[in-house]
């Protein structure tokens, strides 16, 4: 009896101990959700229907992610196949059709997803059984391939082949999928040819080529579905920034050769192989680490996994430092170290060998509770200083280094450092761990992960790097995953079973619980509030951020629903400009002008929130659209008047405005609305209101963005050359070269740069344009050489993402050395503005350095347009200035715009730089220019833009 009072009163106290510290008010509030019927056909890895028969695959997966962000409920409807999936979609009977790549035929049709949903490319695959490694090309001459006919990747596919050296592939042609895969069964082919998610289950990849995205689409008009779809694409991106290559990986990283293929130089070595030595750190939870004198971690599952898939022996061997382990595989005392966090620049640099990342880390940023400030210290190890200083140096003071990241935090714990950069598994396991570091908290995740490698000693044998090499990739997504998650599960015991064993002795435990339990309520309510200020509160300032906004616009609308309100975005857009040249607290200060100007313009009821950067989100009731239009004019001219007052400086607020139809039901459609209208305003148009026209406008330029995702570069784009003309002579004396797009929806329309380089500036593909412009000067400057023809020097403008990467100075000149083109020949056309903004960023600073050492000239590009310094010339030793043509327009005070001029020019030619005037249209402008001692003209009075044939007709004469 007493056993069972005791257990009693022990479950009664555990009950109350659990509600103490576990009894949070939750508020339910009723969602409406919307059925979105989503086809459902049977394709290998993307949609399939498992042994439970439950529908399984990456879509299914990737709709459950976005459906957390979208008040949706999928409905699927099955159908046979792709085509039939299609035809629901046009007769309306589903809603959405996944895995669609884009095609002009099929864009004229269905709507496309703004963003994408996952990726694919085209695939060579073999039976699971045949002994052929990953890209042997040699073996991949003596094979047959089969494709579909119809295969929208062949031209591709032979490029790929071409690209190592295999001219004509034995390829056999097939009517249909179903065709092609019968003929692999009967062995009339050795390899099928075909997109990722059409190879067959007991088939392996070999061979990938040509990567494209793929979208979802709905039949035209069914715009509620897209709008919210496009919303939770962005959103989930946001959050989940690397689900989509996650799901590839899940579903689809098993069919890359998994049967590795050892040369019979490596079979050699492995038979003959001893123990080889494998040094390991320790402190790099959960990667590297001891337990009790053993080595334990993540990289010693990976490395004895590769053992015996290789048939190899391994000796362990501590290393003290990670420094002291670099030597040590430098200097041959170890053969492998098997936790080498090393980013690419630092490979390079190291010139020993390492693999390929078996993992990669995201990276973050812990600080002390309270801080936050813009200039504070923060400690880094020296492998992840560079990509630190990338993307928050902007906002750091200074940067401290230390030995490894666990000294990082401990520098933090006590007060020397700010924040610290850190591994996140890392980072979350000492701050659970050591108690002294309760104080500090992850703060955000940085945009950039560590890789983490091995390396392979240079004194060692060929055959264990390559071994080696080969083996890393075959370390699994899901073994890495099925690690850390298993070393942080441990192992419980019921309640009921621990009470059993602990009956007497627990009761007078729960006693001291119960008080630790009131502590923690406490605890956690001022956690609570912690972490309300963090959602809802702007981190560097003192206003509410887009959470906020959209929980208490929804309060209001639900509370004030006859009242008309608008989303208003607004920018300062010159905002980069000035906080370039005056540094991030001073920019600081104007959006803490902004801030004090809105907040005395809106009552109780409207909201202020910064979005991110120096955007700024606003709340606003108006009925009437005059209203708002006339509320927006008055903000904008208090704040450009207020910015005034302080800088001295005119700058311009730009304004975009989405009155809220849906009645609070769609509120992120209407912010990003608002979003997009600011994006369309400028200087001439800078207050904008979304609406239908705009909308339409938008759709053009998606269409068009999906026309530019499809095209290839060597089809479409040709270049067009500009003369430079000597004024006192008007021979040619040079010439800039300029990328035009033939449009191929247009008949071979000829496309101004206006047209696409937004675009291919924001994905990061006008580096590859740029490239390719270069290598059809330097074909054509070839052949006239060849010729015994004149040519001059040719400018090549180059985009600034080339500046912000390693590698860009090797590149230029491989390609001059490829046409053995003299490099006087052609000039680097680099603006004005990227010096102002980016010089002071080393890369690229180092990039135009590295340029300059090679003997390349460079040309600055709209001199005068933005904030001009003669100090320029300091940084930048170019051979060409390009005066802009803004120069030759001001006229408010002749006298003294000649005398600059005059200066700037004599200037350059004593530091041999040549002076082009950009934009010379008159008889005027070329008086303006002798008057200058400026001889060297651009523009349409003497040439615009023309092909290459009439260019050369023009330099022949």
């Amino acid at each position: 009896m007493v056993d069972k009072r005791v257990r009693r009163v022990s479950f009664a106290l555990i009950l109350l101990l659990v509600f103490t510290i576990f009894s949070p008010i939750l508020e339910v509030k009723a969602v409406t959700t919307k059925k979105v019927k989503v086809a459902f056909f049977p394709m290998n890895g993307y949609n399939e229907i498992n042994a439970n028969n439950e529908k399984t695959g990456m879509d299914v997966d990737y709709l459950r992610h976005l459906c957390v962000y979208v008040d949706w409920e999928i409905e699927y409807v099955s159908c046979d196949t792709w085509d039939e999936a299609l035809t629901l979609l046009e007769n309306k009977k589903v809603d959405l059709v996944g895995s669609a790549q884009f095609s002009k035929e099929r864009a004229e049709k269905f709507d496309y997803a703004r963003l994408s949903s996952g990726y694919t490319f085209g695939a060579i695959a073999v039976d699971a059984d045949r002994d052929i490694a990953y890209e042997d090309f040699r073996e991949f001459k003596n094979l047959t391939y089969g494709m579909v006919s119809s295969y929208i990747r062949k031209d591709d596919f032979y490029q790929y082949f071409s690209n190592h050296g295999i001219t004509n592939p034995n390829v056999k042609e097939f009517n249909s999928t179903q065709a092609l895969q019968n003929a692999m069964k009967e062995g009339a082919v050795d390899a099928v040819v075909h997109s990722l998610t059409e190879i067959g289950d007991k088939q392996r990849i070999v061979g990938r080529f040509a990567p494209s995205p793929f979208f979802y689409i709905t039949y035209k008009g069914n715009d509620d579905i897209m709008n919210e779809l496009n919303q939770g694409i962005s959103d989930l991106n946001l959050s989940e920034p690397d689900l989509a290559s996650q799901l590839m990986k899940r579903y689809y990283s098993d069919k890359r050769d998994g049967n590795v293929a050892f040369s019979s130089q490596e079979k050699k070595y492995i038979k003959d192989a001893k123990r080889i030595k494998v040094g390991y750190l320790d402190g790099y939870y959960p990667f590297s680490y001891e337990e009790k004198g053993e080595f334990k971690g993540l990289s010693r599952n990976a490395i004895e996994s590769m053992g015996q898939t290789a048939g190899l022996k391994f000796e362990y061997v501590k290393m003290q430092s990670i420094h002291s382990a670099k030597k040590a595989v430098y200097d041959g005392d170890i053969d492998i170290l098997c936790y080498c966090p090393m980013p690419d620049d630092r490979i390079v640099m190291n010139k020993f060998p390492v693999t390929t990342p078996y993992i990669s880390i995201p990276v973050v940023l812990v600080s002390s509770r309270g801080t936050g400030q813009t200039d504070e210290k923060v400690g880094v190890i020296s492998d992840l200083r560079i990509q630190a200083e990338q993307t928050i140096g902007e906002t750091v003071e200074d940067f401290v280094e230390y030995d490894t990241q666990a000294d990082c935090l401990k520098a933090l714990a006590n007060g020397k450092i700010d924040a610290a950069v850190c591994d996140g598994f890392l980072a979350e396991y000492l701050l659970r761990k050591e108690i002294n570091y309760s104080n500090l908290r992850i703060e955000r995740v940085l945009g950039f992960d560590h890789e983490i490698r091995m390396a392979i000693s240079p004194k060692q044998s060929a055959a264990l790097h390559s071994i080696v090499k080969k083996l890393v990739p075959e370390i699994t997504d899901k073994e890495i995953n099925e690690y850390i998650i298993g070393s942080n599960v441990f192992s419980l015991v019921t309640i009921e079973e621990f009470i059993r064993a602990h009956s007497v002795t627990i009761i007078i435990v729960l006693v001291i619980l119960l008080f630790l339990g009131a502590t923690m309520v406490i605890h956690q309510y001022r956690t609570y509030k912690q972490i309300h200020r963090l959602m809802y509160k702007d981190f560097n300032m003192d206003v509410w951020n887009l959470n906020y906004l959209t929980y208490q616009a929804r309060e209001v609308l639900d509370t004030h629903s006859k009242n008309q309100y608008y989303f208003v975005v607004l920018s300062i857009i010159q905002f980069r400009y000035y906080s370039s040249l005056f540094g991030h607290k001073v920019g600081q200060k104007l959006l803490e002008m902004v801030v004090e100007v809105v907040s005395k313009a809106i009552d109780s009821k409207e909201i202020l929130a910064r979005d991110q950067g120096y955007k700024f989100i606003l709340f606003l009731r108006a009925d009437e659209k005059d209203e708002i239009t006339k509320r927006l004019a008055e903000i904008k001219a208090n704040i450009e008047k207020k910015l005034y007052n302080e800088t001295d400086t005119r700058m311009t607020i730009r304004v975009g405005a989405c009155e809220i139809t849906t009645g609070g039901k769609n509120l992120e459609t209407a912010i990003d609305h608002a979003n997009m209208a600011m994006d369309s305003a400028d200087e001439s148009e800078s207050i904008v209101l979304f609406d239908d026209d705009l909308a339409r406008e938008l759709k053009d330029a998606h269409e068009r963005e999906l026309l530019l995702k499809s095209i290839k570069i060597e089809d479409n784009f040709v270049a067009y050359y500009q003369s430079k003309v000597d004024i006192r002579t008007e021979e040619i004396v040079g010439a800039e070269a300029l990328v035009r797009l033939k449009d191929p929806t247009a008949n071979g329309q000829i496309r101004s740069p206006y047209y696409f380089v937004p675009y291919y500036e924001r994905t990061g593909k006008i580096t590859e344009i740029d490239f390719y412009m270069l290598e059809c000067v330097c074909k054509m400057l070839r052949r006239r050489i060849d010729n015994g023809e004149k040519v001059v020097p040719i400018s090549c403008n180059f985009s600034r993402h080339h500046f912000m990467r390693n590698g860009f100075t090797e590149r230029f000149t491989e390609i001059l050395d490829q046409y053995d083109i003299p490099k006087h020949l052609v000039e680097v056309e680099i603006t004005e503005t990227l010096i102002i903004e980016e010089v002071q960023r080393r890369l690229v600073k180092d990039n135009i350095d590295k340029l300059v050492g090679e003997g390349i000239h460079l040309s600055i590009d709209d001199f005068g347009s933005g904030y001009s310094s003669l100090g320029i010339f300091e940084q930048i030793p170019a051979s060409v200035i390009k005066l802009d043509r803004s120069f030759l327009l001001n006229q408010e005070d002749r006298n003294r715009q000649i005398a600059i001029m005059k200066g700037i020019v004599h200037m350059a030619t004593d530091l041999n730089a040549q002076v082009v005037c950009e934009g010379v249209e008159s008889d005027e402008d070329v008086a303006l220019m002798k008057e200058i001692d400026a001889y060297v003209a651009q523009g349409y009075k003497y040439s615009k833009p023309i092909p290459e044939d009439e260019f050369e007709a023009k330099l022949a004469l």
